[in-house]
């Protein structure tokens, strides 16, 4: 199986300069010439009460998913 291109592994993921509770994540969007073209980032909210869906390790899992398919669509590398 042929491994992803590097930038696919290029997470970012800081707590929020400005809100107390909240990871912001982003994953690269690649295009067909190569570089960067764009990032997709999602805010997640940590709550107390444990309601969300998922968790922050599969909202980035689900991010990252949908930033390769994102890229694969503009004729990104595979």
């Amino acid at each position: 199986r042929a491994r992803e291109p590097d930038f696919f592994h290029r997470l970012t993921a800081q707590q929020s300069p400005n809100t107390a509770g909240v990871t912001d994540t982003s994953y690269p969007i690649v295009g067909f010439d190569g570089p960067v073209a764009a990032a997709l980032t999602i805010p997640y909210l940590h709550v107390l009460d444990h309601s969300l869906p998922t968790t922050v390790e599969q909202t980035r899992r689900l991010l990252h998913d949908a930033a390769r398919r994102i890229s694969l669509s503009l004729g990104g590398p595979r």
